[in-house]
């Protein structure tokens, strides 16, 4: 598929999300935090904290890296702060908002309205599922891709639909519309039906409630949703990333590899080795055993009568369809027929299915970093709808800020000890690689030392955009610098 150059809409916004805590591991919670939020003061709570983080705990982890460092050990830190990282799930996750709005409306969920008879089924299923995310991908930079981006202009029709549901018509998104996917074939995606008033007014809404807490929202005109967390994607694991795409959209299965996995609440995580146990075949086989069955949910025909055990069987001798394509002397007569008969026919669905990983986004990671909170706002909303329970968990906010905030320490951390070769061998690669998470994050001071070792490298373009931002950030040293120049 071609590449395309067009000026992304990009909403730097912060979607709370969180976990329903237990009185008691709420405390273990809250006393790991402070501890992290006050090394300098509680080094006498160590092995307590060692227990915590050999059970796994991820904060306690880097709490007692954090203060091995502060004594010096730091053997020890470079330990911890290394098994933390290694812990984590995730650096980004990806959220195909669109899978999820349309999921629950299909889902046997019940049909939830508040007092004046609005519906937040679709918005109360969508913030459960962000709570589990950040259950399961604690520190993950979240980005949420849609294919409908609400301008300011539908502010009065959205107040006018939260009282009465009749404004909702008036709702108008820009939506991705014609893509090559339809150029090529215009029946792509024509069994979908209109959107249903519910999910209209559920993706204005949420869209407001998280542009209140600052994550991303991707839209980009006439490319699909799924091609962007492609490129998502893609960017982020030749950045180092370790990445997860919300969603159980078959058509993702191809991008899983050792740094891509795909998770859902319902279904949990699915690594390689579950794409083969559910599909029969392996992720970088999904896109020739879709183009064999056809994908139903996009209307791409697949051969006429096919079963899944065939396909599986001829991906297991053929490994791919060109060779099946290339071997139908050998297979059974009727459905070799079928194959050379529809041949042109698995071409295009091939095209069609595969996923275009090199969109042309100009989204530095650098560029997605969290922007301050709406609190107040999200409240009002909350109560508005009568999220009671999204209300009692943005009391345990702070927890979840202070866990990202030891992450973004660690790294910058790591950085340092690798640069210097305290506690580990000095290795410069991988100092830049850990100044530059840290970095990404806003984190001035990794932004200084990574403009350092780019400066060292005589890389004075990408050198002095570092020092630039750490200045802006209010890095003394890098001020200096810039006005030294």
């Amino acid at each position: 598929m071609k590449s395309y150059s067009m000026k992304i809409i990009i909403l730097l916004i912060y979607i709370f999300s969180s976990v329903e805590i237990v009185n008691a591991s709420t405390q273990e919670f809250k006393h790991t935090a402070l501890l992290e939020a006050n090394v300098d003061r509680e080094e006498t709570h160590l092995e307590n904290l060692l227990s915590q983080a050999r059970s796994g705990n991820l904060l306690s982890q880097y709490a007692v890296a954090g203060l091995y460092f502060k004594q010096h050990d730091y053997n020890n830190a470079a330990y911890w702060y290394n098994l933390a990282e290694n812990n984590k799930v995730a650096d980004v996750v990806l959220i195909d908002a669109n899978f999820y709005y349309y999921a629950f409306k299909r889902a046997e969920v019940p049909f939830l309205v508040n007092q004046q008879g609005f519906p937040t089924r679709v918005i109360f299923s969508f913030l459960n599922v962000l709570n589990d995310i950040v259950l399961h991908h604690p520190n993950a930079m979240v980005i949420v891709v849609t294919d409908y981006y609400y301008p300011s202009s539908s502010k009065k029709a959205y107040e006018q639909a939260l009282k009465n549901l009749e404004g909702i018509e008036d709702i108008q998104a820009t939506s991705k519309r014609e893509t090559s996917r339809h150029k090529q074939f215009p029946e792509y995606k024509a069994n979908r039906v209109t959107t249903p008033k519910e999910i209209k007014i559920s993706q204005y809404l949420l869209s407001k409630i998280i542009q209140a807490y600052g994550y991303p929202i991707i839209f980009v005109p006439q490319v699909e949703a799924d091609d962007v967390i492609a490129t998502l994607t893609n960017h982020a694991v030749a950045d180092d990333y370790k990445v997860v795409i919300a969603s159980i959209d078959k058509d993702f299965t191809q991008l899983v590899n050792d740094e891509v996995t795909m998770y859902d609440p319902k279904f949990g995580p699915k690594d390689a080795k579950r794409v083969k146990t559910i599909y029969g075949a392996y992720p970088d086989q999904m896109v020739d055993y879709l183009s064999l069955m056809g994908d139903k949910a996009d209307n791409i025909p697949g051969i006429p009568g096919i079963e899944k055990e065939v396909v599986v069987q001829w991906l297991e001798k053929y490994q791919t369809m060109d060779v099946l394509l290339e071997n139908t002397d050998f297979i059974q007569e009727d459905y070799a027929h079928e194959l050379i008969q529809h041949a042109s026919q698995l071409e295009m669905a091939r095209t069609l299915i595969t996923l275009n990983e090199s969109i042309e986004l100009n989204v530095p990671w650098e560029y997605l970093s969290q922007d301050k909170e709406k609190i107040k706002n999200i409240m009002a909303i909350y109560q508005q709808l009568e999220l009671k329970k999204h209300l009692t968990y943005l009391k345990n906010r702070p927890y979840f800020q202070a866990e990202n905030e030891a992450m973004v320490l660690a790294q910058n951390r790591l950085g340092w000890m690798y640069k210097n070769g305290k506690g580990i061998d000095k290795n410069n690669g991988l100092a830049e690689k850990w100044y530059k998470k840290s970095a990404k994050r806003g984190d001035s001071e990794a932004q200084y030392y990574l403009g350092q070792i780019y400066l060292e490298q005589n890389d004075q373009e990408r050198g002095y955009f570092w020092i630039k931002k750490a200045a802006k950030n209010g890095h003394q040293e890098a001020k200096e610098l810039l006005k030294s120049k």
